[in-house]
């Protein structure tokens, strides 16, 4: 529903001002892309904008939480994603950098970035879950964003390492 009603809003073009939508051309962007290191950079990047931004990141990015499209993902290198040692689509190498979203789906990139941007953990999303099971999640994450970006002082920042102060 929540992610159902932000994604009503942002189609239409009239409702959303041109910054905004310079900004769903880069999040449209690197759902699709296919280099590691170009999603990485992007997140990287995103990451240090105010918070102001990240949360209207985070608005953008939330529609593509229900999607189950798998996407390429080329050059992983030494990524380390569970799910997908066991489906063969990665190796392990030994070392590397964790991401417990399945990279390999639209809505565990975007979850992926979602937790980034608001340094929260989240319920993994990977391709081997049941429609149910993904849908349930991507409400558990609603409840989690909302959480993350309620405007009031002191309010619950998400689980990743404990609970966060407002910050600006």
């Amino acid at each position: 529903m929540f992610t159902a009603a932000l994604f009503a809003l942002l189609s239409h073009p009239a409702a959303v001002p041109l910054g905004v939508r310079a900004e769903a051309k880069q999040v449209a962007g690197y759902l699709a892309a296919e280099q590691w290191p170009d999603l990485f950079r992007t997140v990287e990047a995103w990451c240090l904008l105010p918070r102001a931004d990240r949360v209207r990141l985070v608005g953008l990015l939330a529609p593509a939480l229900e999607s189950r499209k798998r996407v390429p993902l080329r050059t992983p290198e030494d990524l380390i994603i569970m799910y997908r040692w066991g489906t063969g689509d990665l190796e392990f190498k030994g070392h590397g950098g964790f991401v417990n979203q399945d990279l390999f789906t639209v809505g565990g990139r975007a979850a992926w970035a979602v937790e980034e941007l608001l340094d929260i953990g989240m319920p993994e999303l990977n391709e081997g879950l049941t429609f149910r099971d993904w849908a349930a999640r991507v409400g558990d994450i609603a409840g989690l964003i909302k959480s993350a970006t309620d405007p009031r002082p002191g309010a619950p920042r998400g689980r990743k390492g404990g609970w966060f102060k407002t910050a600006p």
